[in-house]
Formats: structure tokens, sequence, C-alpha cells
């Protein structure tokens, strides 16, 4: 199955279903406070080339997914009501399932319906894929960057430049890059390669956050600092409701398998479902006026 290819007419039909989408959403959301099931992660292998101090879930060799099994979680995952997407791994980009590849899963996810996808990638792989979002780790300035993943910096701006869809940046915090957190935003912003800037404070296993992550007062005063880089106009992709979700699970006893996952969801909400409420009404407003011609 291959991607629709869209003309201007297509392009405005999947414009108006977005805008739809994100309006029924909001009034869900907002004015209804129904649950709604709107971002899947899947999480295609857990293969990856680099090997992050901080990352003890690559290469352990446990799951690399079919393409029969993509196509049918994505579709359980559509018909129960998801219409965003983040791929990650591993690294999703040497992800591969016989002649299939991740611009397979792309394009199969967008005939489904999906409106919304993200790839969570290190940027070593040039960004080739259409239609999607990339979030490209960038672990602080080029020296601490360098240091913490194999001296892949200028590699990655390389590939960010020819991306053939939009790019993200996405810090993880640790201890090892923490203390320069304001400069490393400057200098990625000045790069002026990427769309926004996000941040991941450490996802992976609990005794790997309790010794290179952050716990109580100090994952507050991070995310504070954070939301004032953000207030001094730097690109920080963050709404002021995932950044409160964030701060509130800061209890060093409250440090299980249950937050760890929540502290993945934390850092994706973050990127994909920052609608700002005006950004709401003018979507309702746009679908609206469409509807009436």
């Amino acid at each position: 199955m291959g991607c629709v290819q869209e003309g201007t007419m297509a392009g405005r039909s999947q414009t108006l279903r977005q805008l739809w989408a994100y309006a029924i959403f909001a009034v869900d959301i907002f004015l209804l406070r129904r649950e709604r099931r709107y971002l899947f992660i899947l999480v295609i292998n857990d293969k990856c080339n680099l090997d992050c101090f901080y990352c003890k879930s690559k290469n352990t060799g446990r799951y690399d997914l079919d393409y029969a099994v993509v196509r049918s979680t994505l579709s359980k995952a559509y018909d129960r009501g998801h219409r965003a997407l983040v791929i990650t791994g591993g690294e999703p980009m040497v992800w591969r399932s016989n002649a299939a590849t991740l611009d397979d899963v792309v394009c199969y996810a967008r005939d489904l319906g999906f409106l919304d996808i993200a790839v969570f990638t290190n940027g070593t792989f040039p960004l080739n894929s259409k239609e999607v979002t990339f979030i490209v780790t960038i672990d602080g300035t080029r020296v601490t960057h360098n240091a913490i993943r194999a001296g892949t910096y200028d590699m990655i701006l390389n590939h960010v430049r020819g991306a053939s869809s939009k790019v993200l940046a996405s810090i993880t915090l640790s201890k090892a890059n923490e203390q320069e957190l304001e400069g490393a935003v400057h200098e990625i912003a000045n790069t002026r390669l990427f769309k926004g800037i996000t941040f991941n404070l450490l996802t992976d296993s609990p005794d790997i956050i309790a010794k290179h992550g952050f716990l109580g007062e100090e994952r507050i005063q991070v995310l504070d600092r954070i939301w004032r880089l953000k207030g001094q106009g730097y690109p920080i992709v963050l709404s002021k409701a995932a950044y409160l979700h964030c701060g509130q699970m800061t209890g060093e006893g409250q440090l299980n398998r249950s937050n760890y996952l929540q502290d993945i969801t934390c850092s994706l909400v973050a990127v994909m479902l920052t609608i700002p409420i005006s950004a709401v009404i003018a979507a309702i407003a746009v679908v609206s006026r469409y509807q009436r011609r």
C-alpha cells in the first residue's frame, strides 16, 4: 500500500480533516470533559546504532515487530479512536521487515486516517520520510552532545538541513547536561533548523532515572527553567497543561513502573498535544466556514 499523492484539493481535504478532528477533540476534552484516546505510541523495535549511557532498552533482542503485526496494531489503535501516532524504538529508522521500511508504516498509517505522525529518531540517518514530524535528539551543546552521542552533532545537523519534513529538536536532560540547559537551548535555536525544542526528562527504567535523572524538587526546578526559557521567546514546545502534569510526578516514593510509563507519555504529550485554546477556536471557526460553503 502506498501513500496517496496529494494535489491542491487533496491537500485542502487533509487540512480540513485535521481541523475537524482537533475541533471535536477540543470540544470533548475542554467542554464536555470526556476522556478521549488521541495519541498512540508505537515502539517498533529496540535496535539502535548508538550506545547512550542512560538507555538500557536498546539492542535487547526482545522484539522487532513484523510488518503484519505493525499493520494490525495500527488498525486496532485507529478503531479505538487514536488519531495521532508517535513511532519510536530503539532507532525506528533502522527497522526492516522483509521489504517493508519505515516509509511503508507511515504510508499505512496515513491511509488508515492518522492525522499527525511523528518519528522519534537519533538523526544519524537521512530524514527522507514525508508528511511526518521528525523529533531528533540533540543532547546539549555540540561538545556535550558529541560526548554523549558518539560525535554525531554535525552529521545530525546536515541531515536536518536536508529533511523532507518538519523537524523538532528533543533534549534528553540528565545530570550530564542539565547545567548547560540554557546554553544548549540558545545554541540549538540559533541553528534556525528546528521548528521547536522539546525535552525528555529520562524515560528509561526507574533505576536509571534515580541515577541519572531528577526527582522531587530537582525535577520541579528543571521544569521551571524550561518554562522560563519559553517565556523568554525560545521555541519551546510545551503547553501549560503538560508543564503542570510533568511537575506533579515528583515524589521519590512514587518512582515505579506506573510513573515510568506516565513519564514517557509526559514527554510525548508535550510534543503532540500542544494545542493552544486560540488554535482550537480558530480550527472550529475555519471548519464551520468551509461547511457553510
